[in-house]
């Protein structure tokens, strides 16, 4: 595949200030990639910086961000101030997040919760590669189907 063009549309894309909206018209106009628009908030400045991940027929991925003069500088982005991933403190011991998913995991002698966190994370996946909406007639038809199967009507 010949990457020219489309990293250049690319560039265009993210500088546009807005990516979000010219997404559909670069997907349309590079069909074989797929593509996925992913933005982050930096927690440091409030900024919100966009990259493009273009994965090609062939399986190889490529990463592409682009950043305005006078943004928060590369170095910077993605810093986190340590105590956002703290859960609790006891006693001056800190408990992560991930350490207490771990410990729920053993208490229930199954990985049911750490399984529902990635099920979870690849259905938001699916959703944001979507490319036809969900309509308000689908969704309601899946809720009822839901209902159905459990008994809550």
């Amino acid at each position: 595949m010949t990457y020219g063009p489309m990293l250049a549309d690319a560039v265009g894309l993210l500088s546009s200030g807005a990516p979000e909206r010219g997404l559909d018209g670069f997907r349309a106009a590079y069909p074989r990639a797929r593509t996925r628009l992913v933005a982050q908030r930096e927690e440091f400045d409030g900024s919100l910086q966009h990259a493009l991940l273009i994965k090609d027929g062939d399986g190889a991925t490529i990463s592409l961000s682009w950043c305005a003069d006078r943004a928060l500088p590369w170095p910077l982005r993605g810093v986190h101030r340590a105590g956002e991933h703290l859960l609790l403190r006891v006693n001056g011991i800190e408990t992560p997040v991930a350490r207490a998913i771990a410990c729920l995991d053993f208490i229930w002698d199954q990985s049911a919760l750490a399984d529902r966190l990635v099920a979870d994370s690849l259905v938001r996946e699916e959703l944001e590669e979507t490319r036809e909406p969900l309509s308000d007639a689908a969704l309601q038809e899946a809720m009822d189907a839901f209902r159905r199967a459990r008994g809550l009507l």
